[in-house]
């Protein structure tokens, strides 16, 4: 979230594959880093044309209280988040699931997921190592979110070798 304009708007990156919810979602939670700093009412939302949002919040009016939050991370209440079609997942749900192995061996657990050209599992190995996987179906065949559990199909050199032993 950064400032946009003279009137109090947030430039955001939407971290979704549908963002125009953001035209019917009243109001949302500002986090920095894990801890919620503010609910937030939306007022207004406009699309540019990068794919990017312009929000006016209601307690903003200025470039400068805006750069304020400048960083946060948005996220939905619970009630308005919506059912996902099939293969697609909220990152909070995917977050502290467990990861084994096609083999069925445990790797360790999602730390993060971010965007690079395609979402990206941060796993933190049981052998304290972060790695990251691509999330495409290649390499991640089955995600399992109601016993929390997500399968990977590692090619050769994805993981070290000590991760395979």
């Amino acid at each position: 979230m950064t400032a946009h304009g003279l009137h109090g708007y947030a430039k955001i990156l939407p971290l979704t594959d549908f963002p125009e919810r953001f035209e019917q979602i009243k109001t949302v939670y500002l986090f920095r880093g894990d801890e919620q700093i503010k609910e937030a009412e939306i007022e207004k939302v406009r699309f540019t044309g990068s794919g990017q949002l312009l929000v006016k919040f209601s307690f903003l009016n200025t470039p400068e209280e805006v750069k304020q939050y400048t960083n946060c991370l948005l996220k939905i209440p619970e009630e308005d988040k919506l059912v996902l079609p099939e293969d697609f997942f909220y990152i909070d749900d995917l977050k502290g699931m467990n990861v084994y192995l096609i083999s069925g061996e445990l790797l360790g657990k999602v730390k993060d997921v971010y965007f690079a050209g395609n979402n990206v599992l941060e796993i933190l190995t049981n052998k304290n190592k972060e790695v990251m996987v691509p999330f495409v179906k290649d390499f991640v065949p089955e995600v399992d979110l109601f016993n929390k559990k997500i399968i990977i199909k590692p090619i050769p050199g994805l993981l070290e070798d000590d991760e395979t032993d």
